[in-house]
Parts: structure tokens; sequence; C-alpha cells
């Protein structure tokens, strides 16, 4: 995936989503879109 983001501040990526993304890639089924999960502070975010 390519990302391309506008404006002064990099994005958070919700590293949660990222993991149950590759997750169904990873599958038999292959890639689908899967809801994004709540933003967890706790959680390592990908900036």
């Amino acid at each position: 995936m390519v990302y391309k983001f506008f404006g002064g501040r990099s994005p958070a990526i919700n590293r949660a989503w990222v993991d149950d993304l590759m997750a169904t890639a990873n599958s038999a089924a292959g890639l689908h879109l899967v809801p994004e999960p709540p933003h967890r502070p706790d959680s390592d975010e990908v900036t």
C-alpha cells in the first residue's frame, strides 16, 4: 500500500488495524477490508 499525506504533521496509523489487515491477507480467503478498531492509547502507532 502507498499512502500520500498532505499537511504539516504526519498522521498516526492504527497499528491494531494494520495487524488485522495483515491477518486477513495471510488467510486462505485473502485480503479483505475489516472495520478499523477503536484507537487504543497504549498501542504502538506507526507514524
